[in-house]
């Protein structure tokens, strides 16, 4: 077997090629002029450019893979989740860095989104998805009145029977609209919540307090399937009353939503007791004094 003969290539050659090779790379950037553009609104002239070819070839891949971003759970990046801005120190080229743009919006719904009962999926949702019906005008009107002014209503009463878009609609706003305003927001599954309030009274005092305090003092709170809860004596005079009655005073936004009219809602409340009719026409009282009504499933009475 014959020997193998390196030929050793003559550094002026290496060098004619890597000057080719930059020269190709500075065509590709300036080509896209979005991103050529892009560089000199930071501050770099095109010598600049050329003389950090290099390292703005990994910072133009970089914008290219984010340009594309399919979500932060497919991050192309090896879950980095940050941007950098390019800037000169003495003509060298070096970068800033930040999370990117989703991963800060994300980091920014989960500061303020204390909890959510609702599909994840809706989190993807904008409010130009919500399909409006003649029905369902007049409460998608005031929720967007809500979201370009922060005007109007601050307390709804949504008579929404199953499978009509009430959590769909209000799950959509209600993170639309505190990410807006930057507010604390709070969505309940009321059935789920008011039943763990209720045993956690009795097992864990410390506890009751600190969620039914966050419940009160959030500032957009909203109550899903409240007519699906079970109202003993105790629950609706030690939770639901002082609840939906220091909200009001204290003009946080609440959103309740029930699958039954106000008047059958309020009927769910009177027990036995001979003081639960009272009870539950204060209840009606805050509601009817207090509230706007909205009705998405049917054309009885609005109060």
């Amino acid at each position: 077997m014959s020997d193998i003969v390196k030929i050793k290539m003559p550094e002026s050659n290496r060098k004619i090629d890597l000057e080719f090779q930059k020269e190709k790379i500075y065509a590709e950037i300036t080509a896209d002029r979005d991103f050529f553009e892009s560089l000199l609104k930071f501050g770099l002239s095109e010598i600049d450019i050329k003389n950090n070819i290099i390292k703005i070839q990994d910072y133009y891949d970089e914008s290219k893979i984010c340009q594309n971003c399919k979500g932060i759970g497919h991050c192309s990046l090896g879950n980095k989740f940050f941007k950098r801005t390019p800037v000169l120190n003495n003509g060298v080229l070096d970068f800033v860095y930040e999370y990117c743009d989703l991963y800060a919006f994300k980091e920014k719904e989960n500061s303020l989104i204390i909890s959510a009962d609702y599909n994840p999926s809706y989190n993807e949702k904008s409010w130009t998805d919500i399909d409006v019906s003649s029905i369902r005008n007049p409460l998608v009107l005031a929720l967007t009145n809500k979201i370009l002014t922060n005007n109007g209503d601050d307390f709804y009463f949504i008579e929404a029977p199953s499978h009509q878009g009430g959590t769909f609609i209000t799950s959509v706003f209600f993170k639309t609209y505190i990410l807006k305003y930057n507010l604390t927001g709070i969505y309940l599954d009321a059935f789920l919540r008011i039943s763990e309030l209720n045993d956690l009274i009795f097992s864990n005092k410390n506890k009751f307090n600190e969620l039914f305090n966050r419940y009160i003092n959030v500032d957009v709170l909203v109550l899903n399937k409240i007519s699906s809860c079970y109202f003993s004596d105790f629950i609706r005079d030690n939770i639901l009353f002082p609840l939906i009655n220091e909200r009001i005073r204290t003009h946080k936004i609440t959103i309740v939503i029930s699958e039954i009219s106000l008047d059958n809602f309020i009927k769910l409340m009177v027990t036995k007791s001979s003081a639960s009719g009272v009870r539950a026409q204060q209840i009606k009282s805050l509601f009817v004094n207090n509230y706007s009504f909205y009705n998405i499933g049917s054309n009885i009475k609005i109060y």
